[in-house]
């Protein structure tokens, strides 16, 4: 068995210390190479919000979408029918930022669209988790 350098992350809560494999030994995970664990929380609460919404009907049309643009950048895509945000708009919004940082939001009631930087995913998936949950 492997054992892991251990984290605090908050009280009594520990998690191990990301490592990446590389040889034959482990060492401890380059910068790029981990996910916080906020991150994790993050995306574990958008596949929540999508689960919640499917009836074994609407999934089959519905759903979420993150995918990367050229220019370069990440969109996240929400169906909206059959939410409780079916019909709810959001004015289009434009955040830049000096060092390159953007993102961009939208909804027109049957889509809500995020789009952002390359380096900006984590920021897009809170604004879209802000929207569908408020």
């Amino acid at each position: 068995m492997l054992n892991l350098p251990r984290q605090q992350v908050s009280g009594e809560l520990e998690r191990p210390v990301p490592l990446a494999v590389g040889g034959s030994s482990a060492r401890p995970a380059e910068p790029w190479e981990k996910t916080p664990l906020e991150t994790r929380e993050l995306l574990c609460a958008l596949g929540t919000w999508y689960a919640e919404q499917c009836d074994g009907d609407r999934e089959h049309e519905f759903g979420v979408k993150i995918e990367t643009l050229d220019n370069p950048g990440w969109l996240i895509q929400v169906d909206l029918p059959g939410t409780s945000k079916e019909g709810v708009t959001l004015a289009p919004e434009l955040a830049e930022e000096t060092d390159g940082s953007w993102l961009h939001s939208s909804a027109d009631g049957s889509i809500l669209r995020i789009a952002c930087g390359p380096k900006d995913l984590e920021r897009a998936v809170r604004a879209a988790l802000k929207f569908l949950t408020a």
